[in-house]
């Protein structure tokens, strides 16, 4: 009995040591593959607290690098002269602070970051590609994934891998 319940923690403890990623409901409507375009990003979120909004700004500046590393975007314009726009509304936007996250361990949770993500063409106005994006960090406290930056990478990176495909 006592072994069982060890290795039952040991596996709880693991399986929040990892930040992750998922991509849901996936709707295309692109005919060729995506070329490096001049790109305008729209980013709506309601509001939330300072560390909200701070990691939804670390998001924007690491989705824009992430853009132009990829070859997906050749440079960023204004909504008047991009080819074409990212849109992405929002809707779960959770931070845990250094401070809860040592004294919850665990059960502060994790950071996340997900939202409708919208690729759209600039001239037409017509969507080329929707889909829902949510990146998490890690929830156990001595985890190297466990902050923010985890959160905002794996959203962001899920963003790059889903537009490339």
């Amino acid at each position: 009995m006592k072994i069982t319940l060890i290795c039952l923690l040991v596996v709880y403890s693991l399986i929040g040591c990892s930040a992750s990623s998922v991509v849901t409901k996936r709707e295309s409507f692109l005919r060729q593959p995506i070329t490096a375009t001049q790109l305008f990003l729209v980013v709506n979120y309601g509001g939330g607290d300072e560390k909200s909004k701070k990691l939804v700004d670390d998001m924007k500046a690491n989705l824009v690098g992430r853009l132009m590393a990829s070859g997906i975007a050749k440079g960023m314009a204004d909504a008047a002269s991009c080819e074409r726009r990212i849109e992405i509304n929002l809707d779960q936007v959770e931070c845990v602070s250094g401070l809860q996250r040592v004294l919850w361990g665990v059960m502060a949770g994790r950071n996340k970051l997900g939202g409708q993500v919208a690729l759209i063409d600039c001239k037409t106005g017509q969507a080329l590609l929707r889909f829902y994006a949510q990146g998490e960090s890690a929830s156990h406290p001595f985890s190297g994934e466990a902050g923010s930056d985890s959160a905002v990478t794996s959203f962001t990176q899920s963003i790059v891998d889903e537009i490339k495909k």
